[in-house]
């Protein structure tokens, strides 16, 4: 009753009659993210973020009576089968949901904004693995024909698979043996710049990734756009 009150007197509140779901919500936010001309990846991961765990679980409540007690319980279910960072990505894409809403006058409140959500403690997060020297030989002498170049690059570099995409000849400098990431290719095929200032670098080449990029610039010479690694469509 206090909350209404004050709620009332600030002029936001929304009467459970009127209140959407979070599902209605929900739809209205990632309308307003393709409106926003986010790139396709991110649009693509808030949808799932929407349709696979947000909806499933809490689709039908009302945003008028989802409260931060409800976002620690959605949290907590979450939790049982997902890792602590998609939990927490899962979580943040509730948020947005509620300051969309929020806009629009849809909902008097945003409770993910006063949530603790428990993150991953870095000092008891299991380290990657990393294949061995054999394991690594292994996968080498495995990696024949028109895809070796793309892996022994892939191995030698620790670039991503969208700089990968990416990648184009007049940023490859064989004689210095260095290549340079200038942008990225998402899944659907659109080029971008990398995200943060600090995704365009200069990466040193092993000898043997410089032997395989001299190979496959022989053998596409003439390649699309100038890209390393075309697509085989």
């Amino acid at each position: 009753m206090v909350k209404v009150r004050r709620d009332l007197q600030l002029g936001v509140h929304v009467a459970d009659s009127a209140s959407i779901t979070i599902k209605e919500a929900a739809k209205l936010w990632l309308e307003r993210c393709d409106a926003e001309g986010l790139e396709r990846s991110t649009r693509a991961a808030y949808a799932q973020h929407v349709n696979i765990h947000i909806v499933q679980l809490i689709g039908a409540r009302k945003l008028s009576q989802f409260n931060t007690p409800h976002v620690h319980a959605f949290a907590d279910e979450l939790a049982k089968d997902r890792s602590p960072a998609m939990v927490k990505r899962i979580v943040r894409s509730l948020g947005a949901i509620f300051v969309d809403a929020r806009r629009r006058g849809l909902a008097a409140t945003n409770p993910v904004s006063d949530a603790k959500v428990k993150t991953n403690d870095r000092r008891k997060s299991k380290r990657p693995e990393i294949p061995t020297k054999a394991e690594l030989r292994v996968i080498l002498d495995a990696a024949q024909g028109k895809h070796r170049a793309l892996i022994v690059t892939a191995l030698f570099s620790g670039l991503r698979a969208s700089e990968l995409r990416g990648l184009r000849w007049n940023a490859v400098d064989l004689k210095r043996g260095v290549l340079t990431v200038k942008g990225r290719v998402d899944a659907w095929g659109d080029f971008g710049l990398p995200k943060t200032s600090a995704g365009e670098r200069d990466v040193p080449l092993a000898p043997m990734a410089i032997n395989a990029l001299k190979q496959q610039r022989l053998s596409i010479a003439n390649g699309p756009d100038g890209l390393v690694f075309p697509s085989d469509e």
